[in-house]
């Protein structure tokens, strides 16, 4: 132990910061104690929770895009063990381009959340829309049967948390604390669903237009109706607290004004195919000029120059822009860990296992060292970006020092 309290005192020494060097030694004595003591779970970030499924709830009953009566249906995973008396809730929309998918695909993810402490739920909304003849769906008839599609989803989802509200007591849920997550399709349903209010300009094409003419037949486009569920009740939606944006975007980015921001965590791929990080055409990247009949997306890295030029605090948005080329996540793990550290700043949860009310202060210049007193990264900015190997670190600057760890690559402070 002494030559690390010897390394250490030396580097801190030479700051003339000796206060600093005391606490740092005392932290390094409680390191090499850590392994004696108890381990304590992150709220809502740990997985310590054995959880357990209600599945295919019908919650609403509403009109598919060609007029016949389809029953949305979604499935719910919540803790066993947390001796909880309220919990957030989570829910999770697939993707699928608005025309395919089904809310089992995120069945493994409602079960991670629901881990943590979160009830958690994956929803079915209505899919599909008119292509233009002999064609059907990916292509799609017009621009506006895709912006039907999309807001038929923000409908479902909002029936779906009505749902979810006047069941709150039967799985303990919070509704003062809910977040919102998708995945491509899912997520563009779930920034609309957080975003779009009474405030927006309602899309011209949501109310009755000019019907789908195919081969000798026509079908109608009747209005869409309240955004709030095609089946829209008394019942108060719960309040979002913050939305998971897994390669989605905004067909309008005026949608961010208007009501109070609700904080982002986005991911996406730098050169995404199907939905661009920038500004495209939906599925822009495929072959077969299937995308010309789609809307403009503006994607993750359009959404956050647009969060930045109206000033939006940076502590609200995270964007992880990932160089790659695909429609996926290169590390789902890892993306979905720091979506739940970003989450529970916003539901108002304790994170940190010390229970003073002491919240380290990362701005400015913080020198990283491990265990062994080496310097690792020196920093000027929050240390949810840096890349070490888990384990446990003290950050240390001329103001104070603090112990953190990095757990499967994400920042535990």
């Amino acid at each position: 132990m002494r030559p690390v309290l010897v390394s250490i005192w030396t580097k801190l020494s030479m700051r003339h910061n000796h206060y600093v060097c005391h606490m740092l030694i005392l932290m390094l004595i409680l390191m090499l104690l850590a392994p004696q003591l108890p381990v304590v779970g992150q709220p809502y970030i740990t997985r310590q929770y054995t959880v357990t499924s209600d599945r295919d709830i019908p919650y609403t009953v509403a009109p598919a895009f060609n007029g016949r009566m389809d029953t949305m249906k979604l499935n719910v995973w919540y803790p066993m063990d947390d001796n909880a008396e309220r919990r957030p809730l989570v829910v999770w929309v697939h993707g699928g381009g608005f025309s395919a998918g089904n809310r089992a695909e995120m069945n493994a993810v409602c079960e991670r959340w629901a881990s943590r402490g979160y009830v958690a739920a994956t929803i079915s909304y209505r899919l599909s829309f008119y292509g233009p003849w002999p064609f059907d769906p990916p292509f799609a008839y017009d621009t506006a049967e895709v912006v039907r599609a999309c807001y038929r989803g923000v409908q479902d989802l909002r029936s779906a948390l009505s749902y979810l509200s006047s069941n709150a007591a039967r799985y303990k849920i919070d509704t003062s604390r809910t977040i919102l997550g998708g995945v491509s399709a899912g997520a563009i349903i779930a920034l609309h669903g957080a975003f779009v209010d009474d405030s927006d300009i309602r899309p011209p094409a949501l109310s009755q237009i000019a019907p789908v003419t195919r081969a000798f037949e026509q079908f109608l486009r009747p209005d869409l109706g309240s955004m709030n569920g095609w089946q829209s009740t008394n019942v108060p939606l719960p309040q979002i607290r913050a939305v998971i944006n897994i390669f989605g975007g905004l067909l309008d980015p005026r949608s961010i004004d208007g009501a109070p921001f609700v904080p982002t965590y986005s991911y996406h791929q730098k050169a995404d195919p199907v939905v661009a990080c920038g500004t495209a055409k939906g599925l822009w990247g495929l072959p077969l000029d299937v995308s010309a009949n789609y809307p403009k997306i503006h994607g993750s890295c359009t959404l956050t120059e647009e969060f930045a030029k109206r000033g939006v605090d940076t502590r609200v948005y995270e964007t992880w822009i990932y160089n790659g080329t695909e429609h996926a996540i290169h590390d789902e793990m890892r993306v979905d860990s720091l979506a739940a550290v970003f989450c529970v700043r916003h539901i108002e949860a304790v994170v940190s296992v010390d229970e003073t009310s002491f919240v380290p202060d990362e701005s400015g210049l913080h020198t990283i060292l491990d265990l062994r007193g080496s310097v690792c990264a020196i920093t000027t900015s929050t240390l949810s970006g840096i890349e070490l190997p888990d384990g446990i670190y003290t950050a240390v600057s001329a103001r104070h020092a603090f112990l953190f760890r990095i757990v499967n690559g994400v920042v535990i402070r």
